[in-house]
């Protein structure tokens, strides 16, 4: 809410042009030097996560085959989940409103699904879904580019199954789980529905904010030794979180897109402009 009028701001407080605004040329160089250390510090995490993982697994009272079947267990149930969602609910909703065969159209979406798995951000894999929800020739551009650029930042799917599992499973493995009472369940249900509008879709940004769900749930508990389980996984959560909440966005435009778009028109349209172009040397 700050950051939008900051913006508009800035951009007013010069009259010429914004190349030449020193105070927008300023913050731009802090924010590449922030991002350079955030960059610095992600390259570091798999080599701390390993000590990590290690100095919490020797402190406890438990075999290893406990330990794997433990953190096994907890990637199973992420991966039901956002399989049920991804290939059972969304389909189903995608058919209810479309009549159109979902998964066909998810044939379509691969490329997408495979570049959000390699980059683990929805962001960054933004463009690539505008394109190809385009090129499915079942959506217009302009419908494309609306519903995805704003549905990127506030649907997060993989949010409403990863904030509740993660912050439960944490309280079962440090026996906080008598503390989890029907008040608890209706402030998770909430802190997760906020949490699936408000989580950055940059890498890594669930862990941070499921530290803020616990403490909201559970604010007189500390953060359990668990919690490494959460990290070490991160690799495959986050990942899998990625492509879940880019195949929503996807789909949700697509649906938007039989109420309130002519794709077929649109798509003609631009082949014709395309075709009214010259061509260099023809």
């Amino acid at each position: 809410m700050f950051a939008l009028p900051l913006g508009v701001a800035i951009a007013r407080s010069h009259a010429g042009e914004m190349e030449t605004n020193v105070l927008l040329n300023t913050l731009r160089q802090v924010r590449n030097a922030l991002l350079l250390l955030i960059n610095a510090v992600l390259r570091t995490t798999p080599f701390a996560v390993v000590f990590l993982v290690a100095g919490a697994i020797s402190t406890y009272n438990t075999s290893g085959s406990t330990i794997v079947s433990q953190g096994g267990f907890l990637i199973l149930a992420f991966v039901t989940g956002v399989v049920s969602h991804t290939l059972l609910l969304m389909p189903f909703l995608f058919f209810l409103f479309t009549r159109a065969n979902p998964y066909n159209y998810m044939k379509q979406l691969v490329p997408a699904y495979m570049y959000a798995f390699g980059c683990s951000s929805s962001m960054a894999t933004l463009p690539v879904a505008v394109a190809v929800v385009h090129q499915t020739r079942q959506v217009s551009r302009s419908m494309a580019q609306l519903v995805m650029y704003l549905g990127t930042p506030v649907h997060m799917n993989a949010a409403g199954v990863y904030y509740p599992l993660m912050t439960i499973f944490l309280a079962a493995m440090s026996g906080a789980n008598d503390k989890i009472g029907t008040p608890q369940l209706v402030v998770l249900f909430f802190v997760s529905l906020i949490g699936s509008m408000g989580t950055a879709p940059v890498p890594n940004a669930a862990i941070v904010m499921l530290m803020t769900v616990w403490k909201t749930v559970l604010p007189t508990t500390p953060l359990p030794s668990s919690f490494v389980y959460v990290v070490a996984g991160d690799f495959i959560f986050d990942r899998l979180s990625t492509m879940t909440n880019v195949h929503g966005n996807m789909f949700v435009t697509r649906i938007l897109a039989q109420r309130y778009d002519d794709p077929v028109e649109a798509w003609s349209d631009e082949t014709s402009e395309d075709a009214r172009t010259p061509v260099p040397g023809v």
